[in-house]
């Protein structure tokens, strides 16, 4: 019951649930919630990361771009969950990161599907290695202009 009400299950009267698929539309306006609170969060993070923090954004940068060279999408998803994580524990948004969990989670076929488009996977690890430099130079407005540039991609 608790994939029916968060909109991931659809159930069917007499017969049980199926996966609920979603329009363009709501994948576009669940993707666009989901970065408004990233940007939060990855502006936070600029502002409050120390050179620990750093050190290992720039690891996660490290495995984007081996990830890209070889065209391993799972090792590129593994890195981005791996930094998203990060941001959401050097900002301290706990709620922030459980809202944006959950709505990912809504869209993450759409956005795998983004991902094997053209040069998609290389132009998401640059606005990734973007974000890190601006993390690193503690740049909370670069962070952000960063991430919601990934839109475009």
């Amino acid at each position: 019951m608790k994939l029916v009400h968060e909109g991931l299950l659809e159930q069917i009267p007499h017969s049980g649930v199926r996966v609920r698929a979603i329009t363009e539309e709501e994948a576009t306006q669940t993707a666009e919630a989901c970065l408004a609170l990233q940007a939060m969060c990855v502006a936070k993070a600029a502002r409050m990361a120390g050179e620990a923090d750093v050190e290992r954004f720039h690891r996660i940068g490290v495995a984007l771009r081996q990830a890209v060279t070889s065209r391993n999408l799972t090792e590129f998803e593994r890195a981005v969950g791996e930094f998203d994580d990060l941001v959401l524990r050097v900002s301290a948004q706990n709620v922030a990161g459980e809202i944006v969990g959950r709505l990912r989670v809504r869209i993450a076929h759409t956005e795998r599907k983004a991902l094997l488009r053209g040069s998609a996977l290389e132009a998401t690890a640059l606005r990734y290695e973007e974000m890190i430099e601006a993390i690193a130079g503690g740049d909370a407005e670069r962070a952000s202009a960063a991430l919601a540039s990934l839109v475009a991609v």
